[in-house]
């Protein structure tokens, strides 16, 4: 973890900054960005970053493909989505899109043209992932390990604020156990753990 930046909220004006810090304290290069679709992030890292590629949480379009269709159709939208985004990996992609293309010929595909119109829009993004292995595909297509690390601050900072208001900030030794619990992959602390609250 290289650091946290609390900001009000995320937009394109706060990103070069971020990445401009980053580049100061000695960052030479930055080779894959996984975010969830941040806005004006691609450009930003784009400009600090040139050779890095954006990948696009692919949860994150799961989730705003089934916020498209009834509960009733979600586990067929799941099990046809599952062919684009578990498709064979290869750089171009091709065996995924592919599958979105046959998607888009389905029943389901013609009564939610919406779903595959935002995988075509931000395919670029949606598609690094391939050129990889499945084993590290897992590890890039989601923000899951930042979003542990989100999560683990805030209960850390919430016990402080209610005990301590007046120093309700993220203690550095909860920062870094949860850190360190975020990239194990479990999302939680080990059993008989809690995030310090000082």
């Amino acid at each position: 973890m290289l650091g946290l930046w609390i900001q009000q909220r995320e937009g394109a004006k706060s990103w070069p900054q971020v990445l401009k810090q980053l580049r100061q304290r000695g960052v030479k290069d930055v080779l894959i960005a996984v975010t969830d679709a941040l806005t004006g992030f691609a450009p930003a890292i784009g400009a600090a970053f040139p050779k890095a590629q954006v990948q696009t949480c692919i949860v994150h379009w799961l989730r705003n493909s089934f916020a498209q269709v009834s509960c009733r159709e979600r586990k067929a939208l799941s099990t046809t989505l599952q062919c684009i985004y578990l498709a064979p990996g290869d750089p171009g992609a091709a065996a995924a899109l592919r599958a979105l293309q046959v998607f888009e010929g389905t029943e389901l595909g013609r009564k939610c043209p919406g779903i595959a119109r935002s995988w075509h829009a931000h395919w670029e993004q949606v598609t690094p992932c391939f050129s990889f292995t499945q084993t590290i595909r897992q590890s890039i297509y989601t923000t899951h390990a930042i979003e542990r690390l989100n999560s683990c601050v805030r209960r850390a900072v919430a016990t402080r604020a209610a005990t301590s208001p007046a120093t309700a900030r993220p203690p550095s030794c909860s920062t870094r156990r949860c850190a360190r619990w975020s990239a194990s992959g479990s999302g939680r602390p080990p059993s008989g753990s809690q995030p310090a609250a000082s």
